[in-house]
């Protein structure tokens, strides 16, 4: 079965690589999860702890086994932002399109902050347009907006950080006709 996403090709632009840096520090606590799960499993095996440590314990580490191929996996992922003359892409491999969103389709774009979240967020003129193509479809746009305001948020796990990914996106608009920011 195909998606809207297979005929469409990489745009050329400024391509901002996701940070592999965030994936191996989330790894590595994955596995300090895993060994801090089995040492308090250990503990309660040898009579030093009650059930709670095995329970706390099994709980650490199932999560953590659990996460740990998500975060390796990211650690050896190509995907990457491109920042087109016209568009913005998501990129997988050597050409597969999972993201893509036309400036002219962009109604709002502002960086979104949130705690210790920061991303760019979007919100579409029309999110069913047939070149407007993004992870999750109707349902992603959905969750983006009740969890965090924007149908869209991007660049939170990129090598450059979504103020300065906000500012190329903001002059690419400006540089194709569509205007900036909001």
């Amino acid at each position: 079965m195909s998606s809207p996403g297979d005929t469409l090709q990489p745009v050329e632009g400024e391509v901002i690589p996701v940070s592999r840096g965030s994936y191996r520090k989330f790894a590595g606590i994955s596995v300090a999860s895993v060994l801090v799960g089995f040492g308090l499993i250990v503990l309660y095996f040898t009579g030093d702890r009650g059930i709670t440590s095995l329970l706390i314990g099994l709980f650490f580490a199932v999560m953590g086994l659990a996460l740990l191929p998500i975060f390796v996996m990211g650690m050896f992922s190509n995907k990457r932002l491109i920042i087109g003359r016209d568009r913005l892409q998501v990129v997988k491999g050597d050409a597969d399109v999972v993201g893509q969103i036309p400036y002219d389709n962009v109604a709002r774009v502002e960086l979104l902050k949130e705690e210790q979240f920061e991303a760019v967020g979007i919100d579409l003129q029309d999110p069913n347009r047939s070149d407007t193509v993004w992870p999750g479809g109707q349902a992603g746009y959905d969750f983006g907006r009740k969890e965090f305001g924007y149908e869209i948020s991007l660049g939170h796990d990129c090598e450059l950080r979504p103020p300065a990914i906000l500012e190329k996106i903001a002059a690419a608009m400006q540089r194709s006709g569509r205007g900036g920011k909001g």
